[in-house]
């Protein structure tokens, strides 16, 4: 019971990058991104490639997909930018299917149809905690995790940077009002967003097989973490995602694997019945 509550707290914490993303990227732009879990699938075949192929250091190949990504994002930018301008978020969501449909057909053409497998980043014995195995795979990505949660809180908390993205989110043409450059904002967020969905789907690799459904066995599930924490809240996205992760594997662990997916999906359903905003989510009232 141990081992699998912690299994699905590492779980939970990769949904929760993936959560992060999706969030921060919306709040700033109201904007959705339905290639969001190309993004981790592509994000996986370059950990592939950089660690299995080119036999980097773990730690330079996970760099170099955020660095990738992060292109990818600001290129994503550049493609929905009259959508996000105009707030136009039927064209900008086609526009997304669109690419991701590009970035299903380039990865067939570069890596090919065929699944990979890929090791651990690091092969060392794994480290024992109250009788539960916590290897050294699992360690990365609740290191990676905390680190992305807690550089978030002290940057929107503490520093102007955050202070300039919460008054985009709040009101972007009052802020551009006062003088921040919402385009920069607009554009770190495409960027930052992409960077923790590739580097989500390289941490998960191993775990998994890489292949084109990656992205879409994970991201509905990060969908569910956001969905339960609270649309829109960046704190609710980590508490969801950490709740279907362990609930995930807890029902995979005492009922059955073929549960886990009733489990989760059940959790939203009850959830909507019981409170519809999420766990940290606040009902929007418009006064017209």
């Amino acid at each position: 019971m141990l081992q699998a509550t912690i299994n699905g707290i590492v779980l939970g914490g990769a949904y929760a990058l993936v959560s992060i993303g999706f969030i921060v990227l919306f709040n700033n732009t109201r904007f959705f991104n339905f290639a969001h879990g190309d993004f981790l699938t592509i994000g996986a075949y370059l950990g592939y490639t950089f660690t299995m192929l080119w036999h980097l250091p773990w730690y330079l190949g996970l760099l170099l997909v955020a660095v990738a990504m992060a292109v990818i994002g600001l290129g994503t930018e550049l493609l929905t930018r009259p959508a996000v301008r105009r707030r136009a978020l039927l064209v900008g969501a086609i526009a997304t299917l669109g690419l991701g449909l590009v970035v299903r057909a380039v990865i067939q053409l570069v890596w090919g149809p065929q699944d990979k497998n890929m090791d651990v980043l690091v092969k060392r014995p794994a480290i024992h905690v109250f009788g539960a195995a916590l290897d050294y795979q699992q360690l990365i990505i609740l290191v990676v995790t905390v680190v992305v949660v807690l550089g978030l809180w002290l940057l929107y908390r503490y520093t102007f940077v955050g202070l300039v993205l919460r008054a985009t989110a709040d009101d972007p043409t009052a802020a551009q009002i006062m003088g921040v450059n919402t385009a920069r904002v607009v554009k770190a967020s495409f960027a930052g967003s992409a960077v923790l969905a590739g580097v989500a789907g390289a941490l998960l690799a191993p775990s998994f097989f890489v292949s084109l459904l990656l992205g879409y066995v994970i991201v509905f599930k990060a969908m569910v973490g956001t969905m339960v924490g609270g649309f829109g809240s960046l704190v609710g996205a980590v508490v969801g995602s950490l709740v279907v992760g362990v609930l995930e594997v807890n029902a995979a662990y005492l009922i059955d694997p073929d549960y886990r997916n009733i489990a989760v999906y059940g959790l939203v359903i009850l959830l909507f019945i019981v409170r519809p905003a999420g766990l940290f989510g606040t009902r929007l009232v418009e006064k017209v």
